[in-house]
């Protein structure tokens, strides 16, 4: 029988009364537990002085006692190792800048209005940074929290960390590189650093490459078809990534470059969304994909590869991948099944594993747009659109695919077209309403909305997750963004827990356990709202890269909490 949410959300609001303190508890750690220590290894820098919105910019790193220290780069973006260097890419102010955005492609939907909260600030229009040191780029006023990138080594013996944005010599590689939104991908291969990220306006792949013995720059140039790069993959010594296609749907692309022209790619795979994550998976590459545009022909999901031969994939294989999972076999309510994006993934104890991710303010507009939801019905278009992250498994996808879900809702808020108007009823998951094998979305906690990261180190899964929670602090601001000025009032008993802020480490210790929890406060930063990177080598640790958007943040001694780290795990 169909039943109507209340607007007030008071039934709803007493169930997270009831449950807020679970959130984020998940499974006790069994008795032979390992311990962890986790070293800072890098940090983002004060690269500037701030006096107040709208006044004149000042750089850093020495500042007065009257103004803020302030770290732009908020994003460890893209990471590779190469020996014994961590390379890796940087995004600056990435929650001002997505807002930016979405003002900039949907002005009537979005406000971008200036705001210093306690822990970051956003300028927008009033910014002085575009107008100061790039006033030759013709950016929209809105996008004055840009910074250009940087790429960075850290080298884990002599625990220097350099800058090799000053390795780029070549005038037109650093005009390139300003026009980068950020570094997202990185990768090391046949004795090349490669890292790469989307053009900040405007079509393309901004791809620079390095020597990986002598870190010296070697070229830099602009796949003009391709968008959206994150993740590389080498198999049998032969390197892919998987992108988004600039006239729709993705590809998977194999390098074809050498040392002396490195920019060359061939298309070896068609997908119908955007190529994200990478994953070898008995004998076939799978990816996964964020929808490129509305509609359930590419849902986001898993596309499979054909077995891939020694020598590698060819054009020949382009048209010969399979698409064997796509969100709507989870999801009940189909408009909310295509606002899913694809997480991080992992091949571990047999099986493919892998999580979604979720804009949660964003799927609230959606359904407001797309179901012309009145003022009234916003508070219950936002709770209702809200998902946290689901992981699951699958395997036996060339035959006959089982998947199975090991953190996830056995039934979610569905919204039911009626008329002119709607409501929202409940329905069970497509997966016939099976609960979470180990518990329910988020690891439990609400609040995790990515599944960021995946890695194998000491032969257990880690996940790194988002975990937006403490944006709440600045609430107000936030939703007077994604509401147009109708701002949502958040009720007491839904304020998550502040020792649940920072993002989430967990760790499966083996294909049969549940995930223990390492770490539900950023390991040890909680302005780290999210684990974006890892990488896992036995020898020396598991090093995580996080996303950091609170760009004035200090401790208590005056020193920057906020802007990326670089961290290492080594088990005891």
């Amino acid at each position: 029988m169909k039943k109507k949410l209340s607007l007030g959300l008071y039934a709803l609001g007493l169930l997270f009364y009831l449950v807020l303190p679970c959130f984020g508890m998940g499974t006790a750690p069994p008795s032979n537990s390992p311990t962890f220590t986790n070293t800072l290894l890098a940090k983002a820098e004060v690269d500037e002085c701030y006096n107040g919105i709208g006044q004149p910019y000042k750089a850093g790193p020495t500042c007065a006692s009257n103004e803020k220290k302030k770290a732009n780069q908020s994003y460890l973006w893209g990471m590779t190792k190469s020996g014994d260097t961590i390379w890796f890419g940087t995004a600056p102010n990435m929650l001002c800048l997505v807002q930016a955005f979405s003002e900039y492609e949907n002005p009537s939907d979005y406000t971008a209005n200036p705001y210093q909260g306690s822990l970051w600030v956003c300028e927008y229009a009033k910014g002085q940074y575009l107008k100061t040191k790039m006033p030759n780029v013709p950016a929209p006023a809105v996008f004055n929290d840009y910074r250009p990138p940087k790429i960075y080594t850290y080298n884990i013996t002599t625990k220097t960390l350099t800058d090799k944005t000053l390795a780029i010599t070549d005038a037109n590689a650093q005009l390139l590189l300003q026009a980068t939104f950020g570094l997202r991908s990185a990768v090391t291969y046949s004795g090349l650093v490669i890292l790469s990220g989307p053009m900040a306006l405007g079509a393309g792949i901004n791809v620079f490459v390095f020597n990986a013995s002598t870190g010296n720059f070697i070229a830099a140039g602009t796949l003009t078809s391709y968008q959206n790069i994150r993740k590389w993959l080498v198999l049998n010594n032969v390197l892919y990534t998987a992108v988004g296609k600039e006239s729709g749907g993705g590809a998977v692309l194999r390098w074809s470059g050498t040392m002396a022209n490195p920019l060359a790619f061939t298309e070896v795979g068609t997908l119908d969304g955007t190529g994200a994550e990478l994953e070898v998976y008995n004998g076939r590459i799978f990816v996964s994909t964020w929808p490129s545009r509305t509609g359930t022909a590419n849902l986001a999901g898993l596309w499979m590869s054909p077995v891939v031969s020694s020598t590698g994939l060819t054009t020949a294989d382009a048209a010969s991948w399979k698409k064997v999972w796509q969100v709507d076999k989870y999801e009940p309510d189909a408009f909310g099944a295509m606002l899913y994006g694809m997480g991080a993934m992992a091949s571990y104890g047999g099986y493919l594993y892998w999580g979604t991710m979720h804009v949660q303010g964003k799927a609230a507009l959606s359904y407001i747009k797309q179901y012309n939801i009145p003022t009234y019905g916003y508070a219950d278009a936002y709770f209702n659109s809200w998902r946290a992250t689901a992981v699951f498994r699958g395997s036996n996808f060339d035959t006959t695919p089982s998947v199975e879900l090991l953190y996830g809702e056995s039934s979610m808020p569905v919204f039911v077209k009626s008329g002119s108007s709607g409501y929202w009823t409940t329905s069970r998951n497509k997966m016939g309403g099976v609960s979470g094998r180990y518990g329910t979305s988020g690891f439990g906690n609400d609040y995790n909305n990515y599944t960021w990261t995946m890695a194998v180190y000491k032969n257990q899964l880690f996940v790194g997750t988002m975990d937006f929670s403490y944006l709440i602090l600045d609430w107000n601001n936030l939703q007077n963004e994604y509401t147009g000025g109708n701002y949502i009032p958040i009720p007491w008993f839904f304020y998550p827990d502040s020792s649940e802020f920072g993002a989430d480490l967990w760790r499966f210790p083996s294909a049969s356990s549940a995930a223990v929890r390492v770490s539900r406060d950023g390991l040890g930063n909680y302005t780290n709202y999210g684990f974006r990177n890892s990488i896992a080598d036995d020898a020396t640790g598991l090093y995580l890269g996080t996303a950091n958007p609170a760009n004035i943040a200090a401790n208590s001694d005056g020193s920057l909490k906020g802007g990326w780290e670089l961290r290492r795990l080594v088990q005891n």
